[in-house]
């Protein structure tokens, strides 16, 4: 079904931000100037593509109504559905929310760095702790953000619970502390209960927690130990210790369950004292149960997240790895009061899946969370890396399995519920058929629409090079030869925001064709590109007479190829290298010329500036450009008539946690800057920082930035085109004829943009 148009309105222009600085004299107006400035109008925004892609977390269903779900992805923002998983919208908060919770009156509580609130069902979320923040940053284009605020220690929050009339939550900062804190429902009155030291811990991932509150006191499970609150002496006992690991703990029929992961004997179990404990559930029991799909390994059950109503009625997930290639079967039970019955079961890491018996839309796990529904016992809202799962077991109706993720039309094609999580890099229209576009993604390979956005399919997956398939970052549609398509494919994940030289041995990826409009590829088309590269972005230069391509690796440098594609060389000798490697982030032909961008790198806690080099094909000659300032340049753009222009993100430090001058944080290298051939100059100012800028037909120049605003900047200086989208976009492209845009964004799919007019001045 066709998403819904979002409207976005004049609030955004509070945060541009933004200032142009003489660009006028460099960008040529095709346009004759206005006598009249243009009346300002809404654009109109939609969220296009199948959706899924990423890796969601805590489902939810409202305890006051059973029509709305909520969900939250490692991307960030909050996902709702008012009727049950059919569609779904998302608060564009700039946070990943790692820990959520709803009370029993129906208000959503979500943490990450810092605490937020919905009183109107996911609508929208403020933030109420800490208070009066100074300030609030995004670390590195990432969608987590650092407040800077009075006593507070930036602690990451790690859970969250409430009873009638309190919220309780639990922090741990990068120093290791943790805290216990109780407030009110709206932040307010915010009070210390308990803190523990414990050692130095990354609080977004060494420590995982729990809180149970019953009505003496509070139970919190923090690595190997679970202690209780006591709320008449307000003080903390340790009741249970272990030499595993709690995974979890949940109340249920007045009991508490607790999930004890040890190494080689993870088990369930409840209590009403903390004194006699039972097991419910032996793990050995689950390998001679699961013979129906003659998996062979040897297995060793973790049990990872229990949730039920009842005691009749309680889920449970868990995972086994199987063998020495790192399989993991991954699985859903449900206990009846009696046994544990299969409810799902999937193959993490491998081509097949047990369930479906084919790498499907969402059928590959880990499990991240899994929910009862109080509504109905036979209920269980499940997420994985891919997709939301509805799950029904109605003993006597036998089981039921639902995605909802994206709208299903039974012929192999797919529409948006508009619950988006993948990260996609370009929208490219076919020359030949105004109705075909392709959006290339990390994990989905990419998607083919043939009704122009309206239904998606995703492509063919066969053949021997399978295991390049996972990410298509660029791709381009030969405009002289119908149904032929170039694109660039990987095996490593989201590549280009994780300069490493791990991982490298297994990497595999190519320049490949497609003469079916991008169903199907031939991989042969790679020769001179090492298969180990990871290639992410290309220039073409291409008309009747020649056909030249360049080729950006994110770990092998830059190639080139004067021949369509069939051949390539290596024009990287003489860059500089890290550990044998060369991080290519962006190359562009200009003319004669190849500009070829390095990629920042941290080393050892330190960034390591981008480099920018420029290539003359004619010569074969390498010269490097001084960057002057320029710490962290993220993408090139050119145009014949205006140059070369660099893409900056501001550098970060964890000063932030120390240094804020009164909350007057002022970043550094945000913006836009101008290569004249001789000097680099700072022409468009932006403390969030430029990810990507591109030109329009209509010779305006387009930018996104890292917290969802797009530019479009011509001889007057920059405006605001609209805000308020996806926390991090990524790219821009047009549509053939110019009038619409399609940005993409960093986990949160891809949006396109109709009818757009300006909605601020202009900006100096």
């Amino acid at each position: 079904m066709p998403m819904k148009k979002i409207l976005i309105g004049l609030l955004i222009i509070t945060i541009i931000g933004a200032a142009g600085l003489g660009l006028w004299f460099m960008l040529k107006e095709k346009n004759p100037p206005q006598t009249q400035p243009p009346q300002t109008q809404y654009a109109e925004v939609s969220r296009i593509g199948i959706g899924g892609g990423g890796a969601f977390l805590n489902p939810m269903i409202d305890p006051t109504d059973e029509n709305i779900y909520y969900v939250t992805s490692d991307m960030g923002a909050l996902y709702f559905s008012h009727n049950k998983g059919e569609t779904w919208n998302r608060t564009e908060a700039r946070g990943v929310f790692t820990q959520t919770h709803i009370a029993s009156n129906g208000t959503v509580f979500a943490g990450g760095f810092g605490v937020y609130s919905s009183i109107d069902k996911g609508e929208t979320l403020n933030l109420i702790y800490p208070k009066d923040v100074k300030h609030s940053v995004s670390r590195c284009g990432w969608n987590e953000n650092l407040m800077l605020a009075e006593d507070y220690d930036n602690g990451y929050v790690k859970a969250i619970e409430s009873n009638e009339s309190h919220l309780y939550f639990t922090t741990v900062s990068w120093e290791g502390q943790m805290r216990l804190i109780k407030s009110d429902y709206n932040g307010e009155n915010a009070a210390i209960l308990y803190t523990a030291d414990l050692g130095i811990v990354d609080p977004m991932s060494d420590i995982e927690m729990s809180l149970v509150c019953v009505e003496s006191g509070l139970y919190m499970s923090y690595g190997k130990n679970i202690g209780f609150y006591d709320f008449n002496n307000h003080t903390m006992t340790d009741v249970y210790t272990t030499t595993g690991y709690i995974k979890d703990v949940c109340e249920i029929d007045g009991k508490i369950f607790l999930i004890d992961d040890l190494p080689a004997s993870s088990k369930i179990l409840y209590t009403e004292d903390f004194e006699s404990f039972n097991d419910l559930l032996d793990y050995n029991t689950l390998t001679n149960e699961f013979t129906k799909y003659e998996v062979d390994g040897t297995f060793n059950w973790h049990f990872k997240e229990i949730s039920g109503n009842n005691f009749e009625n309680i889920y449970l997930s868990f995972s086994s790895p199987v063998n020495e290639y790192d399989d993991t079967v991954d699985g859903i039970m449900k206990f009846n009061g009696l046994t544990f019955e299969w409810i799902f079961d999937s193959m993490f890491k491998t081509r097949f899946v047990t369930e479906f018996g084919g790498w499907s839309y969402g059928s590959h796990g880990p499990f991240y969370g899994i929910t009862s529904n109080s509504h109905d016992d036979n209920q269980c809202l499940v997420a994985n890396v891919e997709t939301i799962y509805l799950m029904e077991y109605p003993n006597d109706e036998g089981r039921k399995i639902k995605t909802l993720h994206c709208a299903d039309y039974g012929d192999n094609r797919h529409s948006t519920t508009g619950l988006d999580v993948q990260t996609t890099y370009f929208v490219k229209e076919d020359p030949f058929d105004k109705n075909h576009i392709i959006i290339c993604t990390t994990d989905l390979g990419l998607q083919n629409s043939y009704d122009n956005g309206e239904t998606w399919q995703r492509m063919e997956i066969t053949g021997s090079d399978y295991d390049i398939y996972n990410t298509c970052y660029d791709l381009y549609f030969d405009k002289y030869n119908k149904d032929v398509v170039y694109g660039l494919w990987s095996s490593r994940h989201d590549a280009p925001y994780n300069p490493t030289i791990y991982d490298k041995d297994y990497t595999k990826g190519a320049f490949a064709k497609s003469v079916d409009g991008g169903k199907t590829w031939d991989f042969s088309y790679s020769n001179g590109i090492p298969a180990d590269a990871i290639p992410v972005k290309m220039s073409l230069s291409h008309n009747e007479d020649a056909f030249y391509i360049a080729v950006a690796t994110f770990n092998r440098g830059f190639y080139l190829s004067k021949d369509g594609g069939k051949n390539f060389i290596a024009i990287s000798a003489g860059m500089d290298t890290f550990e044998g490697l060369i991080f290519g982030e962006d190359v562009v032909l200009a003319g004669d010329n190849v500009y070829c961008l390095v990629a920042p790198y941290l080393d050892e806690g330190y960034w390591k500036p981008a480099k920018l080099y420029q290539y003359s094909i004619s010569s074969s000659s390498l010269q490097k450009i001084d960057l002057g300032d320029i710490t962290l340049a993220r993408s090139l753009a050119y145009n014949e008539n205006s140059g070369l222009f660099i893409n900056v993100i501001p550098t970060y430090s964890y000063k932030w946690f120390e240094e804020y001058n009164d909350g007057s944080w002022v970043n550094e290298n945000g913006g836009i800057y101008h290569y004249n051939g001789e000097t680099i100059e700072l022409v468009f100012e932006n403390y969030d920082g430029i990810f990507y800028s591109t030109f329009g037909l209509d010779g305006k120049m387009y930018a996104t930035d890292t917290y969802g605003k797009v530019f479009v900047i011509d001889e007057k200086g920059g405006r605001l085109l609209c805000g308020g989208l996806f926390n991090m976009l990524k790219n821009i492209s047009f549509s053939l004829d110019g009038k619409t845009l399609y940005i993409t964004t960093f986990g949160g799919g891809t949006y396109r943009i109709k009818n757009y007019a300006l909605l601020s001045s202009y900006t100096k």
